[in-house]
């Protein structure tokens, strides 16, 4: 007697579960995989409606009394226990690239501002590492401490790699990287992972890219990813909002570096907590010419007045700003299947 169970999804597509293994991961393995990040039950991107069947919890859900009255349940923490139908938004047949562990160096240390570093790691000449851009890796330091971390390229560029960290105040991760951590130290890579990447229905959509502090290193990715792009496959509009506490969090320049390139993006950098009526004088020289302006990202995104009947949501930064911005966007008339994201989850500390 067979142990499989069958999963049905509203958009058609149906997989086998195996004994034992998670929905998520049975969804992967069918090449048609469930949104998710942190797969350990807690960042709930992998959040999926239960509309008929039985499932088994291995792990404790981060679920709302409602959402559980509801029938929601996260697939990474979740077995099917009969066959059962889910709503799991749009899923389309796609193969993530294979999750591999191996040994990496630091090839580079460079401080992007006061408080980010871009780290650069060389990869083994025996490894190809292969990635959508938007995913992430795991890193595990030479003391034995794991974090995550989103990947800032579009591709693997001599055999390096390139993610960017924030300075965190007693941050024990955050420590290594700004106290201890010197070129050529060996650190162990486990990745990609993640469902964070461009999705086929982009084309003549307007995009919108939302970021708080380094949740820009993906959409970086993302962009460049856009440049490969033929004109036939591009979106109608292509928006950045990145948004900050204050000015020096904009450690890089995306206006100068996409300004004399083909693809067309408007960029606008937004502070959270500084009026620009308090801007330095030299800033405010700065600010004649880079558009900032006040205010959360996704009200910024409001105030453009955007058809969100045609549009589509790349947003990466805090779970605070993930959350916010999922709710309001969709109580505006976005559908929930059109918003993407990738919250912070371990990488802060």
């Amino acid at each position: 007697m067979s142990n499989k169970k069958i999963i049905s999804t509203t958009s058609g597509i149906s997989f086998e579960q195996q004994e034992g293994q998670t929905i998520l991961d049975a969804s992967i393995e069918a090449a048609s995989p469930i949104n998710h990040s942190c797969r350990s039950g807690r960042c709930g991107f992998c959040k999926v409606k239960v509309l008929s069947g039985e499932t088994l919890a291995y792990r404790q859900e981060e679920l709302s009394p409602q959402e559980i009255k509801d029938n929601y349940i996260l697939t990474c923490a979740r077995t099917a226990q009969s066959n059962i139908k889910i709503d799991a938004g749009n899923l389309s047949k796609i193969t993530l690239p294979k999750s591999l562990t191996f040994p990496c160096g630091i090839a580079a240390l460079t401080l992007l501002s006061n408080n980010v570093l871009k780290v650069t790691l060389r990869l083994p000449l025996i490894v190809r590492l292969d990635y959508l851009p938007g995913q992430y890796i795991d890193i595990t330091s030479p003391n034995n401490i794991c974090r995550s971390y989103s990947l800032a390229t579009a591709k693997v560029n001599e055999q390096t790699i390139e993610i960017h960290i924030r300075k965190i105040e007693e941050g024990v991760m955050s420590n290594y990287w700004f106290n201890q951590a010197k070129v050529n130290d060996l650190l162990t890579l486990q990745g990609p992972k993640g469902t964070f990447f461009l999705r086929d229905d982009i084309v003549q959509q307007d995009i919108y890219f939302l970021a708080t502090g380094t949740g820009i290193a993906p959409i970086n990715a993302l962009l460049e990813t856009l440049e490969y792009l033929p004109e036939s496959e591009l979106p109608h509009s292509i928006t950045v909002i990145w948004g900050g506490r204050k000015v020096e969090d904009f450690y890089l320049d995306l206006i100068k570096k996409f300004s004399n390139r083909a693809l067309k993006i408007n960029i606008i950098y937004t502070l959270s907590a500084t009026p620009l009526n308090q801007l330095s004088t030299t800033t405010l020289t700065q600010y004649k010419e880079t558009p900032y302006t006040q205010g959360y990202v996704q009200k910024v995104l409001l105030r453009l007045q955007p058809n969100l009947a045609k549009s589509r949501v790349y947003a990466c930064g805090s779970t605070l700003m993930i959350n916010a911005a999922q709710k309001l966007l969709i109580e505006k008339g976005l559908d929930e299947k059109h918003f993407l994201a990738d919250a912070f989850v371990n990488s802060a500390s």
